[in-house]
């Protein structure tokens, strides 16, 4: 089965901040505006999700930092979790964030 290879489509704000690695954005985001955290886009990915993908380690943490965030929620169309996202694309300190 080929996984997609595309960007978020039909996501938050925050979905595409945390999918092209964006800090402050993904800082500012979450100041304004109260966010289900642990909500999937179209594509089926939490933001925590596209920030693994992409082996953004200053976004993981960021938003591993709120309590209200579920680490270990799969996305809805490969059934994985971030923590096996970011180890199947090589993203060790990811990775590293994620078992802490």
């Amino acid at each position: 089965m080929a996984l997609e290879q595309d960007g978020p489509n039909g996501l938050t704000e925050l979905h595409g901040a945390a999918f092209l690695g964006n800090a402050e954005m993904v800082t500012a985001l979450l100041v304004m505006k109260e966010w289900d955290i642990n909500a999937a886009g179209t594509s089926g990915r939490t933001a925590l999700a596209w920030a693994a993908v992409g082996g953004h380690k200053r976004v993981v943490r960021i938003l591993l930092q709120r309590k209200d965030i579920n680490p270990n929620t799969p996305d809805t169309r490969y059934d994985r979790a971030p923590l096996l996202w970011a180890a199947e694309r090589g993203h060790g300190a990811v990775v590293k964030l994620l078992l802490e």
